[in-house]
């Protein structure tokens, strides 16, 4: 298909693993967005109509895909770019290039071998984090740059060795093997009490190792963590005793003239650097799937990230295990523990991933292997206790403990109702004491079985009695999973309660934050740039902690960096002031939203929990006026000028003037506004393209038809949806007044709707 190759062309020059596996929907929404944002910066509603309209894929699978692509920072909103555009320009290539071959750069360091600008580094570097091909890490009193896939735990090691001192301490280290503070000492230029400082970070980076031996102190490489950052640096002596390891990149690579593209993966497959081999058995009611690495290749191998993926059949803890470096011939095993939630067989699989000598990132798989789960059959047998304790001399005990958080009443009766559940005689339940026997046999091999549980502390302790532990251990595996997952959900119960009221409070929090944001920006005679980046930056924090991933964080992060570039005493202008209330107002909107989201499913799911869901409703409710209220004061700062226009003549027949300023000439406007519909009826060749919007400069000019006139709204600010609401009232209601006076009996005479000024200021006051 042509619209896949136009995008799998950026795809095989940049080897970005987020857009190599993209699926068809998203290249063809990408080249969609391309095409918009050679015309003016993204627009994420337009981007959604567009391919609504243009492509053949249900609304609902577009709309995730956006959103997919909006969370990967592959797309934007209100850039003119999309990520696989970014390194079309040569010196944002030639800047991700650099900070490539030498992560830990500072801003001069790239203008300096780049020969850039301040400012044109600046905007490169901007838009290359913007797209997550970089990020900026603060050191000193510097920022650097690494690029997006770094290691981040090697950020350390690459930021001690940018100090010139610490870098020759380093090397006569790597040269000598082992060296006393009295070999550091012979290094030429450095003050014998400095030996210390630049020591301190090459040791805590975990660079170099500092050991004791008869009474002195020792300075050694730390081989492997060298050999995690090797690639990136220019090693200027030779070790005295050699040590197999891979030449670094050539220093050439930091020279603008000698920069080249993101180096290929190295052609050796990945099945021929590692070796993978895994099994599994049975502990304590689990099972423990054991897979073991070997590097089998003659180069190092380093961060190895080791992910196991069972079916639903299981559930696991931790998927994930990593192991640091692998040298030749070395192997390395990982353990994974599954706990059974059903009986059968099914596959469990992974995967691997790690890097190579040059830094490039492979991966492998953990071939499926199949587990077997068999769980006994039991049917009830009824006896008395004295003959249960006859029965137990003759049987084999096995036990297991689970642990709980909640009451024990409620962990007792978990117990009990499980228990109950499978095809057993209930011999004893003591509610008091909190325990139970059971009785039953095996179906298949007709053996005894006993089933006890009790309760001790915050652990329920259950204990079968049986002729064969293998079917001890299988029944005990499957009921303490039952039990487990019961516990599970009584437990997700208690805090999904929590966790949806916290999050209706702290959305309530973070809206009285933008409240008093709001209030700062309303008091427009104290209006400083330094309080409003104190306060925009306390908000986002709080939202990166309790709504991590909202779109509204984007949206202060860029106010910060607007805001940031200016002095902090100043005051701001008119129309960023009246952009901000704009945006605050939006954001106010969507906590509202969320936080009435959050109300409805807590309503839904936990309607016995009456008196919260009382005041949460007021909590909501408060919310709501405090939003109308700021709503109409926003609109009483942005209001300038209301006009009237009969369809037809094109006369201005009501005019209100919002503000003290000079007069207007309503006929200029409205012959103006006349015109330009004109000539867009004219370029659309007669089509009825009803213009709605027109901008100049700091202004706005809201358009809305009725069925006699035309109304245009002139405002000093974006338009919010309470004020377009207003407008269509205001036509209705003057349409309705003045009936008889517009279309075909209009005579002319505009004094009749000088009435209307009640309709102003019952919509708009």
């Amino acid at each position: 298909m042509k619209i896949k190759k136009r995008i799998e062309i950026h795809l095989e020059k940049f080897f970005l693993d987020d857009l190599k596996n993209i699926n068809q929907v998203a290249i063809d929404i990408l080249n969609i967005a391309e095409d918009l944002c050679t015309k003016k910066p993204l627009n994420i509603e337009t981007l959604y109509k567009t391919a609504v309209k243009k492509l053949n894929y249900p609304n609902e699978e577009i709309n995730k895909t956006i959103y997919d692509l909006l969370l990967k920072k592959i797309i934007i909103p209100e850039k003119k770019l999309i990520r696989t555009q970014v390194l079309k320009n040569e010196k944002r290539q030639l800047i991700f290039d650099f900070v490539r071959g030498k992560p830990g750069s500072h801003l001069r360091e790239i203008r300096e071998n780049l020969g850039l600008n301040p400012h044109v580094a600046q905007v490169h570097l901007k838009i290359l984090e913007g797209f997550n091909f970089l990020y900026r890490k603060k050191h000193l009193k510097y920022v650097v740059f690494f690029p997006f896939d770094f290691v981040r735990k090697n950020e350390d090691s690459i930021l001690a060795l940018k100090n010139e001192k610490a870098e020759r301490i380093f090397s006569k280290i790597f040269q000598e093997q082992e060296v006393d503070f009295e070999g550091l000492k012979e290094i030429e230029d450095i003050d014998i009490k400095a030996i210390n400082y630049h020591l301190e970070p090459l040791i805590s980076s975990g660079l170099v190792i500092k050991t004791e031996r008869d009474g002195k102190e020792l300075f050694q490489l730390n081989q492997d963590k060298y050999l995690m950052i090797e690639r990136y640096i220019e090693k200027k002596v030779e070790r005295k005793k050699e040590i197999p390891l891979r030449e670094p990149l050539p220093a050439e690579i930091l020279k603008p003239v000698a920069l080249e593209a993101p180096r290929l993966p190295i052609s050796q497959e990945s099945k021929d650097l590692i070796e993978i081999k895994r099994e599994y058995d049975f502990v304590g009611g689990e099972i423990r799937f054991k897979a073991a690495i070997r590097n089998i290749s003659n180069t190092v191998v380093t961060d190895i990230n080791v992910t196991l993926i069972p079916t639903s059949q299981y559930e696991i803890v931790d998927r994930l295990k990593v192991v640091d470096i692998l040298r030749p011939g070395e192997s390395r095993g990982v353990d994974f523990y599954l706990t059974p939630l059903t009986c059968g067989q099914s596959k469990v699989f992974g995967s691997i991933s790690y890097m190579d000598p040059f830094g490039n990132p492979q991966t492998a798989t953990i071939s499926p292997k199949d587990i077997w789960i068999k769980c006994p059959l039991v049917i009830p047998k009824t006896s008395s206790i004295d003959e249960i304790e006859k029965v137990k001399k003759q049987l084999q005990k096995g036990e297991t403990k689970i642990s709980f958080k909640i009451d024990q009443t409620s962990a007792f009766n978990i117990v009990l109702d499980q228990i109950s559940a499978l095809d057993l005689s209930e011999i004893k339940v003591d509610e008091n004491n909190f325990t139970t026997i059971h009785s039953g046999l095996a179906k298949v091999t007709n053996d005894n079985m006993i089933i006890e549980s009790k309760i001790e502390g915050n652990h329920v302790v259950l204990i079968v009695w049986t002729r064969d532990m293998k079917q001890a251990t299988g029944f005990l595996a499957y009921i303490k999973n039952l039990i487990l997952m019961t516990f599970e959900s009584h437990s997700k119960l208690e805090g999904k309660i929590e966790k949806i009221s916290q999050k209706i409070l702290d959305t309530d929090e973070i809206f009285k934050r933008l409240i008093t944001l709001f209030d700062y920006c309303d008091n427009r005679d104290d209006w400083k740039i330094g309080d409003i980046l104190i306060l925009i930056n306390e908000i986002k924090s709080k939202m990166e902690r309790s709504i991590p991933g909202s779109s509204i964080i984007i949206k202060m992060k860029d106010w910060i960096e607007d805001l940031g570039v200016k002095r902090e005493g100043d005051s701001l202008n008119e129309k960023p002031r009246n952009d901000l209330e704009y945006d605050i107002i939006t954001w106010i909107s969507e906590l509202n939203r969320i936080g009435c989201n959050q109300l409805e499913i807590y309503q839904s799911s936990f309607p016995e929990k009456k008196i919260q869901i009382e005041n949460l409703c007021t909590l909501t409710n408060n919310q709501e006026e405090q939003l109308s209220y700021i709503e109409k004061k926003y609109v009483i700062n942005i209001l300038q000028y209301i006009m009237v226009i009969a369809k037809g003549v094109g006369l201005s027949i009501y005019q209100f003037d919002f503000t003290t300023g000079s007069e207007v000439d309503p006929d200029l406007i409205s012959g103006f506004l006349t015109a330009i519909q004109d000539f867009g009826m004219e370029i659309s060749r007669g089509e009825d393209t009803l213009m709605k919007k027109l901008a100049y400069k700091n202004f706005q000019i809201e358009l809305d038809d009725g069925e006699y006139t035309k109304v245009a709204l002139i405002l000093k600010g974006e338009p919010i949806e309470f004020i377009m609401k207003r407008l269509k009232s205001f036509i209705v209601e003057f349409e309705g007044m003045f009936k008889e006076n517009l279309g075909e009996n209009f005579m002319g005479n505009v004094q009749v709707f000088k009435d209307a000024e009640t309709l102003v200021k019952k919509n708009f006051s």
